[in-house]
């Protein structure tokens, strides 16, 4: 077994059923694998802080789950209940997705900071209390998941440190275990304990990139939780409810439904019931309580990067990106090749080749980039998925079409005398019917005509469904993101 909808062929060749999708979820809904507590180790220990009444704490964890259920903001949600009586939470909890292009990133690709204020004589007895937490709830049985928490303590937030920078690498860039040890060993003045399974566990890049997580700006992101006794089952959710609740905050939510697609729901045997991401908090409790089905069991609002663009870089030259980055350009098209499952938009950069990939789920992006023609100016956003001697190949995100070719067509030239068409008369002459007047020679002008069929400067984007989580969406609304310094609504509750 590989993951969730994935199957080797020795499983295959065991049961042909598990080819079908749906064969696959009910057999993985029922699953009852190895999911022994996590076997953690102390893999970095630094205590370099003078002991003050209150500190700041912060805790990152990464990968506890597996095809077979958990998920990592619900553990963080459990742990947010166990500890909130004896913190003071300082900001919502994070949901931070780090670089989406990474061939080895843990699965879904996210981690979760929660960040508090603590009495400096309660920080071991609240991470033992984590720890039993994380140990018991983790899907450490599963061979690919390599779960990670790390603690912060300090005067000053994690992100004011190195592990900021560790952040915006990971977020940005390619960033290894061992640089991440290494990074971590700048830490000066403060607690830093990293908790994994394995010294080398990629759930320690995610941990550590949560803590020094620091959002220039960000969205939010209520997720509700599923009742342990529907764990598995299918999930019931009215999406006539979902319409509705999508009619009345559209101006105020993202990336809820398209067409009749409902985008709120996942798939797998994971515990989240539904998540609804938005701009303010308070509004997501309203849109959450019109969605109707099953009850939750409990509810999280995280402040998040997703739908932020924040893994893109902007560059000049594409001879400045490296692969697996995610980055934002300007090229000239010269023209396009269609494939049976692609169409690759090709132009020009600072003297490079850009090859750009846009595939069956871009939608219309594909019917539009076939519109352009060559000298056509586009500013491109995408993966880096490969980088040669002079060029570079692209996996699209989005694009903007800066400006555009005129069209070139010929006609017949105008008579001087009365303004009319002159119509062609042998090989070398043209004549007015009109005037009678005869003009020697057979040059047609030039007639530029505008292309009205395109649209310009706006950012042309895939369907909801093919987002990826950092996506912005077209209706982002920095204005509207909730600046307090502190939370303005409860962080976590029950009801709904």
């Amino acid at each position: 077994m590989v993951g969730y909808a994935r199957v080797c062929n020795d499983c295959l060749s065991k049961d042909i059923r598990l080819g079908s999708y749906n064969f696959l979820k009910s057999y993985l809904f029922r699953f009852k694998g190895d999911l022994q507590q996590a076997n953690l180790k102390l893999v970095l220990k630094k205590d370099e802080i003078d002991m003050v009444d209150y500190v700041i704490g912060a805790i990152g964890l990464d990968d506890t789950d597996s095809p077979y259920g958990m998920c990592t903001t619900y553990l963080g949600a459990l742990i947010i209940e166990k500890i909130h009586k004896i913190v003071d939470f300082i900001d919502y909890p994070y949901l931070v997705r780090l670089n989406p292009n990474v061939p080895f990133k843990t699965r879904g690709n996210a981690s979760v900071k929660i960040q508090f204020r603590v009495k400096s004589e309660a920080i071991n007895m609240l991470i033992d209390s984590v720890l039993d937490l994380f140990r018991e709830k983790t899907h450490s049985g599963f061979p690919k998941t390599q779960p990670a928490v790390s603690f912060y303590f300090g005067r000053e937030p994690p992100e004011k440190t190195v592990l900021g920078f560790v952040y915006k690498k990971a977020l940005r860039d390619v960033l290894t275990v061992n640089e991440a040890f290494r990074y971590a060993e700048y830490v000066r003045g403060a607690v830093l304990r990293i908790y994994a399974s394995k010294k080398d566990s990629r759930g320690i890049i995610g941990s550590l990139a949560a803590l020094g997580a620091g959002f220039n700006t960000w969205t939010y992101e209520l997720i509700a939780y599923r009742k342990e006794e529907n764990f598995g089952k299918k999930r019931s959710i009215d999406f006539d409810s979902v319409l509705r609740m999508d009619e009345l905050y559209r101006d105020l939510t993202f990336a809820n439904i398209d067409g009749t697609r409902v985008l709120i729901t996942p798939q797998g045997p994971d515990p989240v019931l539904f998540g609804i991401r938005g701009f303010v908090p308070e509004k997501l409790l309203e849109a959450a309580k019109i969605v109707r089905g099953e009850k939750p069991s409990m509810w999280v609002i995280f402040k998040t990067n997703q739908g932020t663009n924040a893994h893109i870089s902007n560059i000049e030259c594409v001879s400045k990106a490296r692969p697996y980055q995610s980055v934002r350009f300007r090229m000239q098209v010269s023209g396009f090749d269609e494939f049976h499952n692609k169409v690759v938009l090709k132009g020009t950069n600072c003297g490079w080749y850009v090859y750009v990939n846009i595939y069956k789920p871009h939608g219309r992006l594909r019917v539009l980039a076939k519109k352009l023609i060559v000298g056509d100016e586009l500013e491109v956003a995408g993966a880096v998925l490969g980088r040669y001697d002079n060029s570079i190949e692209i996996n699209l995100e989005e694009f903007k079409i800066v400006s555009l070719m005129p069209l070139i067509n010929y006609g017949n030239p105008l008579c001087p005398r009365c303004g009319s068409t002159l119509k062609s008369k042998g090989s070398n002459m043209y004549k007015c019917k009109k005037c009678g007047y005869a003009l020697k020679g057979k040059k047609k002008i030039i007639i530029l005509e505008e292309r009205r069929n395109l649209p310009l400067n706006c950012r042309l984007l895939p369907p909801p469904k093919s987002w990826r989580h950092l996506t912005k969406p077209p209706n982002f609304r920095e204005e509207l993101i909730e600046k307090a310094k502190k939370p303005t609504t409860p962080i976590f509750g029950y009801d709904l």
